[in-house]
């Protein structure tokens, strides 16, 4: 099985026992017998040579790198795709900006990246020949790309989407059949609510869909079996100085308003209070109820003291509300552009269009164990663990052991 995942980070690469993505799913399939090989996708600034360098021994699974950048031949090639694509789009009296707008992002980097990853996956199908292409589902060209040009290569080959990540709103090339070629024989979701988001979409109609489970599930927490202090709101940005401004200026709001709440702010691993108060030089200082939080607390630890959980796009608000935190959104966008994460969940999430309103709908004693438990379960079924045996069905068509089937891949 060849396995298509992402180089985030230049340490990833000398992580020998799981995957931020699939978790430790294909070294568990490999010691089951399975040959697995993993196809990253650099998503960092770092040479192939440095990060072979990093490697002190030789990896158990079997890694390969899809670059940034190919040889020039190959990078010759791609351009005169696009360029012929672009041209035949121009060529055309009906549509004509919609045309003109196709044509100029055939021709821009995000095309050829795309066309890159895809033909480079589908050359290491022809080297390789695996029995399934196991890879991220996000709604991105070259996942369509990929499975045409490898279905070229070998029409038998399985090809496995699995959805990893929030459910973000607006995702239709996800949610889209494209026919034939370009479709996955299966999608494999990370937990229940995007097993049911993805199972009654529209533009799904014919594709299978199952329950996989993510690296991200949690271990079971205890129910919450009261309503907390209501002394306590904790701030979630996501990993973008402008969201963590703006969610930074809602908390500061809140606790000039409210002396009575310590308004917490824990941001992103990717951004810092420096980054926001270079900014913005009100985030030099802070009120005695405002707290950052620090860099060692963990999420966990934030979430068991809060009451509230302030959140735009962030993830981490399900961590919150397994806690016991009631999650708030705060945001006046309509409901079709709002980046809410939450789908599915309009009865648990108290929705708050401007920061003003917070100071007088934060009041606990609106809040009922009824409320915590239904976020609790929700947020625990988000992400749920993950079955090897998932993918065996779906690859091979039963659950086997390698030995019945000769060359398993």
């Amino acid at each position: 099985m060849l396995f298509i995942s992402h180089l985030t980070a230049a340490n990833q690469w000398t992580q020998d026992a799981s995957d931020p993505y699939f978790g430790s799913l294909p070294w568990q399939l490999q010691e089951q017998g399975y040959r697995i090989r993993i196809a990253l996708i650099d998503h960092t600034a770092t040479s192939l040579s440095d990060l072979k360098g990093m490697a002190q021994t030789p990896a158990t699974v079997v890694r390969t790198l899809i670059p940034r950048r190919l040889e020039r031949k190959k990078e010759a090639v791609i351009a005169g795709k696009l360029a012929a694509v672009a041209a035949r789009l121009r060529d055309g009296s009906d549509e004509v900006n919609l045309r003109r707008l196709a044509a100029r992002q055939a021709k821009q980097g995000a095309s050829r990246q795309s066309l890159r990853i895809g033909t480079t996956i589908s050359q290491l199908v022809g080297r390789h020949r695996p029995k399934a292409l196991v890879f991220t589902y996000e709604g991105h060209a070259w996942e369509r790309i990929a499975m045409h040009l490898s279905r070229q290569i070998d029409p038998d080959i399985r090809c496995i989407a699995v959805h990893h990540a929030i459910l973000a709103p607006m995702q239709h090339a996800m949610t889209t059949s494209y026919g034939g070629t370009f479709d996955p024989d299966v999608i494999l979701a990370a937990g229940r609510a995007a097993l049911a988001w993805l199972s009654h979409a529209p533009g799904l109609k014919g594709i299978p869909v199952d329950l996989l489970g993510s690296p991200r599930a949690r271990s079971a927490t205890p129910v919450p079996d009261q309503p907390k202090d209501g002394k306590k709101c904790l701030f979630l940005p996501e990993g973008m100085v402008s969201e963590s401004i703006f969610l930074a200026h809602a908390a500061y709001d809140l606790a000039a308003q409210r002396p009575d709440l310590t308004c917490t702010i824990r941001l992103h691993p990717l951004t810092s209070r420096d980054d926001l108060a270079s900014r913005e030089p009100r985030f030099r200082t802070a009120p005695s109820n405002i707290e950052w939080s620090p860099p060692n607390r963990t999420l966990d630890e934030d979430g068991h003291l809060a009451t509230w959980a302030v959140y735009r796009g962030s993830s981490a608000v399900l961590s919150a509300m397994t806690s016991g935190a009631i999650p708030v959104y705060l945001g006046n966008e309509p409901l079709e552009l709002q980046i809410n994460p939450l789908r599915g969940a309009e009865e648990i999430v108290q929705v708050i269009n401007h920061s003003a309103k917070l100071a007088t709908s934060l009041d606990a004693r609106a809040i009922d164990v009824g409320m915590l438990r239904k976020g609790w379960d929700y947020a625990q079924s988000y992400y749920t663990q993950m079955d090897s045996n998932v993918i065996l069905r779906h690859a091979f068509g039963s659950v086997i052991c390698p030995s019945m089937i000769g060359d398993a891949t």
